[in-house]
């Protein structure tokens, strides 16, 4: 059974208005999976726990998540932190950090972060509110489906499928943590439960590996991609959809967005061909919507592949930097993409100053 986690009074002084309060909890090895990560679900209820605490008169709205590491030792540490106040509503983060339970502060880098857009509830029956802010119990819209691109399909695998499904979440485990150079074939095989020789059936180097790790993520982008953009709807209004539906694949799957694009360099050369290929057949589908756009007059006439590589790069960043830009929400990021994005389409190249 799963024991419950202690929280230590010892809260450290706000640091700014904004306020920056930090508590210490204990962490079991049950609360830790396979493969050494802080189970999600235990660091979700500490960041909603965390957040309760430090803001009781707040309705969450909508919660982005983003998972960093494993970390190492046995305590863990939350942060909360209010980005923003508006009239109605407020942006809070709250870091999770995993230290030795003799460390006094979180010295390392988070964990996790989790940024919320909470709605304020400021008045009662009896008119504005004088007192501490009262949380409204209203029903939560259901949140998006989580993304799991490698999660094991539903349907019954064929002893093959399964196989390989077992070696790519095998090297997923090895290679997110030592790199693509560190990791061997034997330490995969251990990690996906099976013998080093059954392992070569399935594939001829290591190399083969990360190639099925990078193919089976384009794939699962591919899919995710293409169920959340309509078909119908002016270019303009796609062309933003397909931002936000980018954006929350990335939010969901950060780690192996990072992976990919770290460890892709180690592929050989044909691997990276046919990983280029998927790429083009990615780039192709923001392609066109913005050459439908300069057919129908929404747009300006434009490099319609150069402006679907820079949107699609634009969003890359939300995984590649978000050590940066992490202090901002999805939404406003969103925002930002589109908006440069409609700017620059509907500019065009006739006024450009390099003409």
């Amino acid at each position: 059974m799963r024991r419950e986690m202690t929280v230590s009074e010892t809260r450290q002084p706000a640091v700014d208005a904004n306020f920056a309060r930090i508590s210490k909890h204990a962490l079991s090895a049950a609360d830790v999976d396979a493969d050494g990560w802080v189970e999600e679900s235990v660091q979700d209820r500490l960041a909603n726990e965390a957040l309760r605490r430090e803001a009781p008169g707040v309705r969450i709205l909508e919660r982005s998540t983003l998972r960093l590491q494993a970390g190492r030792g046995a305590s863990l540490w939350t942060s909360v932190r209010r980005l923003a106040s508006r009239s109605r509503s407020e942006t809070w983060r709250v870091e999770i950090y995993r230290t030795s339970q003799r460390a006094t502060t979180p010295n390392e880098s988070p964990i996790s972060e989790s940024t919320y857009t909470c709605a304020l509830n400021e008045v009662n029956a009896d008119g504005p509110a004088t007192g501490p802010r009262v949380v409204e119990e209203q029903p939560q819209p259901a949140p998006p489906p989580a993304v799991e691109p490698f999660a094991t399909p539903q349907e019954p695998l064929s002893i093959p499928d399964r196989r390989r499904q077992q070696i790519l979440e095998g090297a997923l485990a090895v290679i997110g943590k030592k790199g693509f150079a560190g990791s061997s074939v034997r330490e995969i095989a251990d990690a996906a439960g099976l013998p080093i020789a059954t392992m070569y059936q399935y594939i001829d180097s290591k190399d083969d590996l990360l190639f099925m790790i990078t193919r089976v993520c384009m794939a699962d982008l591919f899919d995710y991609f293409e169920q959340r953009l309509p078909l119908e709807g002016s270019p303009s209004a796609r062309l933003g959809l397909a931002i936000r539906a980018y954006l929350r694949y990335i939010s969901k799957n950060h780690r192996y967005i990072n992976l990919v694009y770290r460890e892709a360099k180690a592929l050989d050369r044909q691997h990276r061909e046919q990983i280029f290929d998927l790429e083009r057949d990615f780039m192709a589908r923001w392609q066109s919507i913005i050459d439908e756009g300069v057919d129908c007059g929404d747009f300006e006439p434009v490099d319609s592949n150069l402006a679907a590589n820079v949107i699609y790069f634009s969003c890359t960043v939300w995984a590649l930097r978000h050590w940066s830009i992490g202090h901002y929400t999805e939404e406003e990021l969103a925002r930002l993409i589109e908006r440069l994005a409609l700017a620059g389409l509907r500019y065009g190249d006739a006024q450009s100053t390099g003409t």
